[in-house]
């Protein structure tokens, strides 16, 4: 029965909430997470590739993909040198500081079951490029995130480079983006599933 299903975006921890950010970045592309097809790897190499030989004042930071990553095995030698790779992140106050550092995260995942860094990066103050999946697939592409329908080139380029040739843009999805997961609360979905809960017991006390 659809009117007993409910879905609740997953909250972010407090100390991810009301951060204060500076939106105004450098052209610093960033992707967090492990390095397997899923995630998107093969738009990632080719498209990033070109950004970063169509686009050389801007670079890469790789987080959390592993010590035996190699980013010569994936990237023309030409852009390496603006490339950097973070392989472990020890703890979520130094993680939000190198999602500060980032101006457009990328997310093109095939499939998320929510997209935690997708939340983690806007409440930091991230334009996300993301595909159409998990908690990105409820933000207003164009305002809240750049939403691709695929997650297959060239529409990750086209997405990132919207935002690295147009800063004002960049600035509104950024900024429309922290508030967006402002909202993404404990209290919050707890108050909701509690009243959930009470609402369907009343309902079958009803029918007793």
């Amino acid at each position: 029965d659809d009117s007993h299903v409910l879905g609740i975006d997953n909250p972010l921890p407090d100390d991810y909430l009301n951060l204060k950010v500076d939106f105004k970045r450098k052209p610093v592309i960033g992707y967090c997470g492990s390095w397997i097809p899923r995630k998107g790897i093969n738009v990632i190499e080719s498209d990033i590739n070109q950004l970063l030989i169509d686009v050389p004042d801007c670079s890469f930071k790789l987080i959390g993909v592993a010590e035996k990553f190699r980013k010569e095995d994936y990237f023309n030698s030409e852009v390496c040198s603006r490339i950097e790779v973070i392989s472990f992140v020890e703890s979520k106050q130094e993680l939000r500081k190198i999602y500060q550092s980032i101006s457009i995260l990328i997310v093109p995942s095939f499939y998320e079951s929510f997209g935690l860094v997708t939340a983690e990066a806007m409440a930091c103050g991230c334009a996300v490029v993301a595909s159409k999946i998990g908690f990105a697939a409820s933000l207003k592409s164009g305002e809240e995130a750049i939403i691709i329908e695929e997650p297959v080139s060239p529409l990750l380029y086209q997405g990132v480079k919207e935002l690295l040739a147009n800063e004002p843009l960049r600035l509104q999805v950024a900024e429309a983006g922290y508030r967006r997961v402002q909202n993404l609360r404990w209290d919050l979905a707890v108050a909701r599933l509690e009243s959930a809960y009470v609402r369907w017991l009343n309902e079958l006390r009803q029918l007793m």
